[in-house]
């Protein structure tokens, strides 16, 4: 695992939390499943976030832009 992303798992395992942004644009297959397997162990919501920023942002033009990689699907954590 890279060093960034230990970082950010050992983080997510400290924080009291109820979902982890699973799936989002910029995220590989592989990184869409560490996180979708890490918010499985943790029992924690898979989010999603396509993080809009209007039609003629570089990257992040299109609403729902993430893919899912046929590995589950977004959910939203219960409210507290």
């Amino acid at each position: 695992m890279h060093s960034t992303s230990a970082q950010v798992e050992e983080l997510i395992r400290a924080l009291d939390i109820g979902g982890i942004e699973v799936f989002y644009p910029s995220h590989t297959k592989a990184q869409t499943q560490h996180l979708l397997d890490l918010a499985n162990e943790l029992g924690v919501t898979a989010t999603a976030s396509s993080d809009y920023h209007g039609p003629t942002h570089k990257t992040f033009s299109r609403f729902g832009a993430y893919q899912t990689y046929d590995l589950g699907e977004p959910a939203v954590p219960p409210r507290p």
